[in-house]
């Protein structure tokens, strides 16, 4: 398999690395405008200045900046090889108008990458809605941190006083979550959020509310403070709590004490990793090798999983900020 990739810093270079220990891939291009002063350490790879010959590639991996994604998508998908492009999806009303119009022959060959739908968590969340063992899901808190915004190397870095929401970390982390939910529920969400600043002039932390009817949901995001990775899904009878690196279940919702009084169920856990980076580094590879399964099949992919991810970047555009 022949691939081209778009982009290669940051991470970009952590796909580039998972690509590179994937054995049906046999040559990776990766795009930069100049060849200068830039060396890639990353096996099959190399540099290229050229967009030509596009239809001699097997699929395409768009992992370049925010808003340059809807203009490689244009340009790729007339030669219908599958796309992997990064979230998020579109970055303007109008991209996404472009986007949701594409016939669905067209739709079913691009996969943007929301990893989350491929962690442990989610899966877990998806056999307890089916099997209905915890009842219904109505609230959901995520809880999302670290202290990147007092690192001295990224002292300079413009992305966290962008104007542009998807640039923040409202729309650059908050929209994977979105997406998370939008997999889990099908109705319509109205979402609010608010952002705070301590040492940047704009957003570090972020407060997002999801409302539906019948479900809630509140996600905090931080640039400022310790790394913290929680989630509690409550449903009507049990909890999954996850817990940097644990996924535990509380259930059932009926246990007493020696008094007939209510009490909290005893906790079981279900998944344990050794951290949260490695559980993060988990998902992505699963969504690579989905992609890559999808591609050398032959297969589609899934209209739902189009549609969730150009919703979930509409949903951020159209939000109130309090």
């Amino acid at each position: 398999m022949k691939i081209l990739v778009i982009g290669y810093r940051n991470h970009s270079a952590k796909i580039l690395r998972i690509l590179s220990k994937i054995n049906i891939i046999k040559k990776i291009h990766v795009y930069k405008k100049s060849k200068n002063n830039l060396k890639i350490d990353i096996k099959n790879s190399e540099i290229t200045n050229s967009l030509s010959n596009l239809k001699n590639y097997d699929c395409f991996f768009i992992l370049s900046p925010n808003n340059t994604h809807f203009d490689y998508i244009r340009k790729l998908i007339k030669f219908k090889k599958t796309i992997f492009c990064e979230k998020p999806s579109c970055t303007k009303i109008k991209e996404y108008k472009y986007l949701n119009k594409l016939p669905d022959k067209l739709k079913k060959k691009i996969y943007f990458n929301f990893n989350l739908r491929h962690s442990p968590l989610y899966k877990i969340t998806l056999k307890y809605l089916k099997n209905k063992k915890l009842g219904k899901l109505h609230y959901v808190y995520f809880k999302g941190s670290n202290g990147i915004s007092f690192k001295r190397m990224l002292k300079n870095l413009k992305r966290f006083e962008s104007n542009d929401v998807f640039e923040r970390i409202t729309g650059n982390i908050g929209v994977h979550y979105i997406n998370f939910f939008l997999g889990l529920i099908n109705k319509p969400i109205e979402i609010f959020y608010n952002e705070g600043r301590i040492f940047r002039k704009k957003a570090e932390f972020s407060k997002i509310d999801l409302l539906s009817e019948n479900f809630f949901s509140s996600i905090f995001l931080s640039h400022s403070s310790i790394a913290d990775y929680r989630a509690d899904l409550v449903f009507t009878n049990g909890t999954l709590k996850f817990d940097n690196n644990e996924i535990k279940i509380v259930y059932p919702r009926n246990s007493f004490d020696e008094y007939g009084n209510f009490t909290y169920p005893k906790e079981k856990v279900l998944h344990k990793f050794v951290s949260y980076k490695k559980y993060t580094e988990l998902s992505f590879k699963y969504s690579v090798k989905y992609f890559l399964n999808v591609t050398k099949n032959k297969k589609k992919f899934l209209i739902k999983d189009y549609n969730d991810a150009l919703r979930s970047s509409y949903l951020i555009l159209k939000a109130k900020n309090r």
